[in-house]
């Protein structure tokens, strides 16, 4: 005995079951990243090498240009990448 044809899942069920799925996957995810938050340490600060040679190298790109305004002496810019 049969009562109408049979019901094909189509997109409209689809849609329904990515509706249901979606907020639960969302809350999930959240939750991950709030533990990973908690749970992650502080990094070290960076340590200053020991500069080489006699002159006073900054490292703070703000500091070094009040420093030469104060000055009055023109400011050098190095940018360096270091590999690693």
């Amino acid at each position: 005995m049969t009562h109408g044809p049979a019901r094909q899942a189509g997109p409209c069920a689809t849609f329904v079951a990515m509706r249901r799925t979606f907020p639960i996957v969302l809350v999930a995810a959240c939750l991950v990243a709030a533990s990973a938050l908690l749970w992650a340490e502080e990094a070290e600060p960076v340590k200053t090498p020991v500069e080489l040679g006699a002159v006073p190298w900054l490292r703070d790109f703000y500091g070094a240009i009040k420093k030469a305004r104060a000055e009055k002496k023109p400011l050098l810019v190095l940018f360096q990448e270091v590999p690693g």
